[in-house]
């Protein structure tokens, strides 16, 4: 779903309607128009929010809106936010190489698990009495 030009005290807010996916931020209070745990809403006031950095830019990625609500973010906080490279976009193996999507381990990592996996079972199989000849 496209929205039209969103400001970023509405991303903000949020919205009570599920179909625009917007959840805005949650430690806004909306009837006072101040954060939750201090006197104004940080961003409002141009300064850096690490709540909004972490949890609530993120969620415009969802809706399509997140190169808008960066550059907006930037603009009101005075540009010194850069974010880190999702980790999402480059996963990777746990031996360092970059992982497919809906992958959990490398080829390479898959082929050694699962030699280990034989050989562990094959001993189970074996028992503590077999002989070995």
């Amino acid at each position: 779903m496209r929205h039209k030009k969103i400001r970023l005290k509405t991303f903000l807010a949020g919205s009570s309607s599920p179909e625009q996916r917007m959840p805005g931020c949650a430690n806004l209070d909306r009837s006072y128009g101040g954060c939750l745990f201090a006197e104004s809403c940080k961003v409002m006031d141009g300064f850096r929010c690490e709540y909004f950095e972490q949890a609530v830019l993120p969620t415009a990625r969802d809706i399509g809106l997140y190169a808008e609500m960066l550059q907006q973010y930037k603009d009101q906080t005075g540009g010194e936010y850069d974010p880190v490279v999702d980790s999402d976009d480059q996963r990777q193996c746990a031996c360092g190489q970059a992982l497919e999507k809906r992958r959990r381990i490398c080829d390479k990592c898959r082929r050694k698990r699962r030699k280990e996996t034989y050989r562990r079972n094959r001993k189970k199989k074996q028992g503590p009495c077999a002989t070995v000849n």
